[in-house]
């Protein structure tokens, strides 16, 4: 258990972090956000959430690369490698989409 100055004990350090702020939470929530086994579209959708909840701009390009290194391995792969330039937030999840469908089979990979 973490002590804070107040005495209070926390179970874990993640009710410790949100109890020191609310916005650092979110912010470490927003670090910690992998896309792992969520849909691209459920993944952009807490990404998008967690952006705003935070009040991160979307024109950042830190926010853009944050996104794109926490997709799955094989569509941030393809995303890097691309000769197409990423220069949105938008262009990102667009990109992602699409990849996303091209590799469940459901669209066709332009050659």
């Amino acid at each position: 258990m973490i002590e804070s100055q107040n005495t209070k004990a926390y179970d874990s350090p993640s009710d410790y972090e949100c109890q020191e702020g609310y916005r650092h939470c979110l912010l470490n929530k927003l670090h910690n956000l992998r896309q792992g086994d969520l849909s691209v579209r459920d993944y952009i959708a807490r990404f998008e959430d967690l952006t705003r909840r935070c009040d991160v701009t979307k024109h950042c390009s830190l926010t853009i690369t944050r996104f794109v290194f926490s997709l799955r391995p094989d569509i941030k792969r393809t995303i890097i490698t691309s000769s197409y330039g990423v220069d949105s937030i938008e262009d990102a999840f667009g990109f992602a989409l699409k990849r996303d469908l091209v590799f469940k089979g459901i669209v066709r990979a332009k050659v």
